[in-house]
């Protein structure tokens, strides 16, 4: 009796250990891309910081109305950019915040037309999370552009130009990574396909949440729609509430429709919005913006396809396995993630 209550307790401390760290992650989640660009124009050449305006105020401290001083000062220290192997430093830059969209753009002039450029960390060097796009750009064309992420501390430019495939790949990845480190998309894909059922009809919930969410990302992007993050981050949260209570109606009347289709999509449209937050205003124009959504929202559904295929496979095995014990683990389950979705929810309300 006493192992028991010993193994019980280990598992019970597990749990409650990986839903403390679910909650610290959520809390902290808005995949932070700040980009670097180099832009040549004839003989004129600038460096512009696109950076969330939230992240750089939470991060350096700053109240929540702060001076342009203290957020040229930021972004200063956070900036490890070298030119001709110096360390770049202007006199003078150009601030301009952007409310809407949440982006802060710091631009300066380059004192002459680089031949190297090197940045030495990301600009969120302490969250492992964070990404910083590099681009240099001559006369409306790009010519090198890179991503640093926690795999890749630095860059230094190359003589090679950077290839479509090469730019399409670094939206991909940073697509994937988007949902993969957001724990409240996961836990809603997850919710939406814990009950299991047909193929045709887990088809139908994975395109509806597919089609929801690329019309919103679409929109969000191209600046046809600019959503408020305070109302869309406990909107996200409470997704995953209406999902658990769709799961526990569902199981309580095994001959009742099935409204996850219907969830999916409708709350498709704001996790779309979520995902917007990665690529709105960092200064993607034309031809790079439309690689960039095209690219990044195929990326967010390889990773929301990892999730469903790695996750389908084990629901269905455990069900096989333990038939008695699978309805008392939906619904223990779906209780789970309505606590941490609710819980979610009301923390962002908080935090605005």
């Amino acid at each position: 009796m006493t192992g028991l209550r010993v193994n019980v307790s280990v598992r019970v401390f597990a749990a409650f250990a990986l839903i403390l760290s679910l909650i610290q992650a959520a809390l902290a989640h808005d995949l932070s891309l700040t980009r670097i660009l180099l832009d040549t124009s004839g003989n004129a050449t600038s460096v512009t910081i696109y950076t969330p305006l939230s992240r750089l105020v939470r991060t350096a401290g700053l109240s929540s109305t702060p001076r342009p001083a203290d957020l040229d000062l930021a972004v200063r220290s956070r900036l490890d950019l070298w030119v001709d192997r110096a360390r770049f430093a202007s006199s003078s830059a150009h601030i301009d915040v952007d409310t809407q969209n949440d982006m802060l753009a710091w631009k300066a002039p380059v004192a002459s037309r680089p031949k190297e450029v090197e940045v030495k960390r990301r600009f969120y060097a302490d969250d492992p999370t964070s990404y910083t796009m590099v681009t240099i750009r001559e006369n409306g064309k790009v010519k090198q552009e890179t991503l640093i992420d926690a795999n890749r501390s630095s860059w230094k430019s190359g003589s090679d130009e950077t290839s479509t495939m090469g730019t399409i790949w670094m939206f991909l990845k940073t697509g994937v990574g988007h949902i993969l480190s957001g724990p409240d998309h996961i836990l809603f894909v997850l919710g939406l396909v814990m009950l299991g059922g047909t193929l045709k009809s887990l088809l139908k919930i994975v395109t509806a949440f597919t089609i929801a969410h690329s019309i919103t990302l679409t929109l969000a992007v191209t600046g046809l729609v600019h959503p408020n993050t305070s109302v869309v981050e406990p909107l996200i949260a409470l997704s995953i509430v209406a999902v658990a209570v769709e799961n526990l109606r569902k199981r309580s009347q095994p001959g009742a429709r099935d409204y996850r289709a219907g969830i999916a999509f409708g709350f498709g449209l704001i996790h779309g919005f979520g995902f917007a937050d990665a690529l709105t205003g960092i200064g993607l124009r034309g031809r790079e913006l439309a690689t960039g959504l095209v690219s990044f929202n195929v990326g967010v559904e390889i990773g929301q396809a990892c999730i469903i295929c790695l996750m389908v496979p084990v629901i269905a095995l455990c069900a096989k396995r333990w038939v008695v014990q699978v309805p008392t683990a939906l619904q223990l389950g779906s209780i789970a993630i309505g606590m941490i979705g609710s819980y979610w929810c009301v923390s962002r309300i908080m935090l605005g």
